[in-house]
């Protein structure tokens, strides 16, 4: 019935098993005439000059494993159809090594994702969040015989058959020639979710049970064994043997690249950009160091450049309202977003960044002076460490959340700011500009409460998908004006206050959330809601369990 199905598929796209695919030495020299070897490469991500060499060697290879899969075949100008539609493909470079050790990786990717015909649900594919990594590295940290796995799939967008027709010109370096797609492609509609099907196919063949919240992890309850998937990349947590045992399942399926398993093969390894060691005392992630580097070099900043120890301070009326220039403008809007990337793993800098995001479709001349303070806290402040500590796996969340009630002179809202715990690891922070207008103290704390459920909630059905029972939310509050709020059954004298945020309400009532007081100086969260001084900045990094290294 499978082949038979796949015949058909042939059959409707113009697929032709027979007609042969040029490869070996014919390609080889086919490409030794196309490369252009008088251009200069850089890094899609950092803009950073790549050694040509190393580029084409990339590109040759990204290539020859396409033309080895069969992804396509040669279409003839008679072949093409009214109908068709030719998509064009374009080079996605990247040093995924270091400056003095490049490993430049090529990917050839085609330029359809930014159509508009179609429909969205029909080729959505799950991404788990970095809440599911900084998790695993938690778990990992419960048990010294756990290690932490990391196994890369070559190629795996093209492993999937494509069950349309699609026609692809491919770059100069092929000619510029027309084919028809026999496999998924990367950059097409479809081949996220048909190798995310794959993936569930295999995971599930083998014992692993899919999450529910996030279809990219999976729990086998048998080996207790934890894996999160986020597109070619594997990430599995437990036992030495049981990792291997997966390994050898994966290699069955598709072609492996092991990275290795840190504490029996590695001591470190670099995963979406992360950095993850073991240590005596257990395990550090840190944020991905290239970005601190180009927003230094972006802002003109040296060694010699004057650090300041905060990345912001509020906002004064008598600022610089003028608009920024064009290109000015073109290059804060880059920055910024550069470094609410970095701001994902730096705590210290969510709400200076949120801050400047703010105003990125109209950037003003004192907006560029946010930017900046954030670049020189950066000279200062270059590398932020998480430490997962040796512990016992918890059996409850728990969470503080806090607000900065009218902080904006501007507009007069609040932000909302959380940060939650498995035990004593940092699994999430966030800080958000409330969208609803807050009238007092304790509204604004109140919203920040409803936002920290909704997103401790989340983050306690991805720890279900991981095969762990946190039966418990603990909430930590420094307002008992806002604990009253959350308390009590009703609106009470806040009529005002929409019905749409009286679930939490519900939740304290029936147990599964629980509010504690906490002292406000010890309020972790007070970090992302509002500019704060040096001192406190490393008072609040301190009880995160998060560190500044010196080296």
């Amino acid at each position: 019935m499978r082949e038979a199905n796949e015949r058909e598929i042939d059959k409707a796209v113009g697929r032709d098993p027979v007609r042969p695919v040029p490869e070996g030495a014919e390609l080889q020299e086919f490409l030794s005439q196309h490369l252009d070897y008088e251009k200069q490469f850089y890094d899609t991500s950092t803009e950073c000059k790549l050694p040509t060499p190393l580029v084409h060697e990339a590109m040759t290879e990204e290539l020859t494993a396409m033309v080895k899969m069969k992804v396509w075949r040669d279409l003839e100008e008679n072949e093409l159809l009214p109908s068709d539609k030719v998509i064009t493909t374009r080079w996605v470079i990247v040093n995924k090594g270091e400056d003095a050790k490049p490993l430049v990786r090529a990917r050839l990717v085609a330029r359809e994702i930014k159509g508009r015909d179609g429909s969205s649900a029909d080729t959505f594919a799950a991404t788990p969040p970095l809440d599911a990594l900084r998790m695993m590295v938690s778990i990992a940290a419960s048990n010294r015989d756990y290690c932490m796995d990391f196994i890369d799939i070559k190629k795996a967008h093209l492993n999937g058959k494509i069950t349309r027709r699609v026609i692809l010109q491919l770059p100069a370096e092929m000619g510029y020639k027309k084919v028809l797609l026999l496999n998924n492609f990367y950059g097409t509609r479809d081949a996220a979710k048909s190798w995310e099907s794959c993936v569930k196919v295999t995971m599930e063949g083998i014992g692993f049970v899919a999450g529910r919240s996030c279809p990219c992890t999976f729990f086998h309850p048998e080996r207790v064994l934890r894996t999160i998937v986020h597109g070619d990349d594997f990430v599995a947590v437990g036992k030495y043997s049981d990792c291997c045992w997966l390994r050898q399942h994966l290699k069955n399926a598709w072609e492996l690249k092991i990275r290795g398993a840190i504490g029996h093969e590695v001591e470190e390894i670099s995963i979406l950009g992360r950095m993850i060691r073991k240590r005596e005392w257990g395990y550090s992630y840190e944020a991905d160091p290239k970005h601190c580097t180009v927003i230094l070099r972006e802002a003109g900043l040296t060694s010699l450049s004057k650090s300041v120890t905060s990345p912001g301070v509020k906002e004064s009326d008598d600022d610089d309202q003028d608009l920024l220039p064009y290109e000015e403008a073109r290059q804060y809007r880059s920055l910024v977003m550069r470094a609410a990337y970095l701001s994902l793993d730096r705590p210290d800098l969510q709400f200076a960044t949120k801050e400047a995001a703010r105003t990125m479709q109209t950037p003003r001349v004192c907006d560029r002076a946010k930017l900046q303070r954030i670049a020189r806290y950066l000279l200062l402040r270059p590398r932020l460490v998480y430490r997962f500590e040796w512990q016992p796996l918890p059996k409850h969340l728990y969470v503080e959340c806090d607000s900065d009630f009218a902080g904006c002179n501007r507009t007069r809202k609040s932000t909302s700011g959380n940060a939650t715990f498995m035990g004593h690891h940092l699994i999430s922070t966030r800080s958000k500009t409330q969208s609803v207008l807050a009238l007092s103290t304790a509204e604004a704390e109140f919203y920040s409460l409803c936002s920290t459920m909704s997103s401790s909630l989340g983050i306690q059905s991805l720890a279900m998908d991981l095969g762990l029972a946190l039966s418990l939310v603990k909430v930590g509050m420094d307002a008992t004006a806002g604990m009253a709020m959350a308390s009590r059954r009703g609106l009470g004298k806040a009529k005002h206050i929409s019905v749409r945020f009286l679930w939490v309400q519900d939740h304290t009532s029936d147990g599964s959330v629980k509010l504690v007081k906490v002292p406000g100086e010890d309020n972790t969260s007070d970090l992302m809601t509002k500019h704060v001084p040096g001192v406190r900045i490393l008072h609040l990094v301190e009880k995160l369990r998060l560190s500044f290294p010196t080296a």
